[in-house]
């Protein structure tokens, strides 16, 4: 298992997003720049202008990392970090996997705590693109099991509603 990381930040508070990856032949270093150049181009658009991709790490024996400061590109008021758009990782086999990004703006969460549909799709169009420039780059996003086996992650789909992490606020 290789574990990489999304690290954000927002008003001094810390939001990570954990994945496993297969580089096959693709350098740890090579895959940094894959892995964070492809985010920035896709899902960080559609994160708050408050929400700053702040690192991609990729673990192993020798963890490396690299830094970014990229702020989101929806300009408006985000939400607490806690409050997060929760993204299906939809495995190629098994149970899926979830995320929880932080980053949702206040004006795209009604009432009842529904994401407008604009913005959960638009999310998810560019959750997918950065798979598949991932996959270009050859770095394989996959879901570990509890069995130690693997499932390839062969899309992602932002649910309807809003989703809270209360261990968030006590960071």
């Amino acid at each position: 298992m290789t574990a990489m990381t999304l690290e954000f930040t927002q008003s001094g508070k810390k939001s990570v997003n954990v994945y496993d990856v297969f580089l096959g032949a693709v350098t740890p270093v090579d895959a940094l720049t894959t892995i964070g150049d492809a985010w920035v181009a896709t899902g960080q658009t559609r994160l708050t202008t408050s929400m700053q991709f702040s690192a991609v790490t990729i673990g192993g024996d020798v963890p490396v990392s690299k830094s970014y400061a990229v702020n989101g590109g929806q300009n408006n008021t985000s939400a607490s970090i806690n409050t997060c758009f929760l993204v299906d990782k939809n495995p190629d086999a098994g149970r899926r996997g979830r995320v929880f990004l932080a980053g949702v703006g206040e004006n795209v969460i009604d009432p009842d705590g529904s994401i407008d549909g604009p913005s959960r799709d638009a999310l998810t169009v560019e959750m997918n693109a950065w798979l598949d420039a991932c996959t270009l780059g050859g770095v394989i996003l996959r879901i570990k099991r509890t069995d130690l086996s693997f499932d390839l992650i062969e899309s992602f789909s932002c649910q309807s509603l809003a989703a809270t992490q209360r261990r968030r606020m006590r960071r």
